[in-house]
């Protein structure tokens, strides 16, 4: 079993709370001996980048009819699960401000993040298994606020049976091209695309 992060394990914690635990659990984050400001942006839907990454990269196919599903199902499913990412920021003034270190944000999940249906004698399962940040850069430029970017990648697990036959698959895809780009206030510069159906 792999080892859990605490971006993993605050996964499935509701974004409301998450944001009350941070708040209240910021010494986790004390390394740089400062209260920190929470930065919370989103929620952010998936079901467009899901679509965006079959294009290139379908699921399944005909040689795997129990771990390929038609796309408008897995969609459904997709649709009801918002993504949050939680930054920190030191400092109040905006301007004097620098971000938290990387290692602080964390991804949240919230809304639906499974589902199963049934497609003839088939059942398909679906459940949204991880959702991480991979980074994009931080930029301080004298005279503008900084600026921090994230790509969000996302593992989902499927299960597909018969009823005699049953067969596993986790499929990976990101948010693609523009990337979440946002500044020191929270203020999202380039929200992650492509955009939700």
């Amino acid at each position: 079993m792999s080892q859990v992060s605490r971006r993993r394990a605050l996964g499935c914690v509701p974004a409301a709370v998450c944001t009350a635990l941070s708040s209240s659990t910021n010494s986790a984050h004390a390394a740089d001996k400062e209260a920190g400001n929470i930065i919370l942006l989103g929620p952010f839907r998936i079901d467009g980048w899901f679509l965006k990454a079959r294009e290139t990269s379908p699921l399944g196919g005909p040689l795997q009819p129990l771990s390929t599903p038609k796309s408008e199902d897995v969609v459904k499913v997709l649709s009801g699960c918002q993504l949050y990412l939680l930054d920190r920021r030191i400092g109040a003034d905006p301007k004097k401000a620098r971000f938290a270190d990387s290692d602080s944000v964390e991804v949240l999940m919230g809304g639906t993040i499974s589902g199963e249906w049934k497609d003839g004698k088939k059942t398909f399962t679906l459940s949204v298994a991880t959702a991480e940040a991979i980074a994009g850069g931080t930029s301080y430029k004298e005279g503008v606020l900084p600026t921090r970017g994230w790509g969000l990648n996302i593992s989902i697990h499927l299960w597909g049976t018969d009823g005699q036959d049953t067969v596993q698959a986790i499929y990976h895809f990101s948010s693609d091209k523009p990337r979440l780009r946002y500044d020191i206030t929270g203020t999202i510069l380039t929200e992650p695309g492509p955009k939700p159906t």
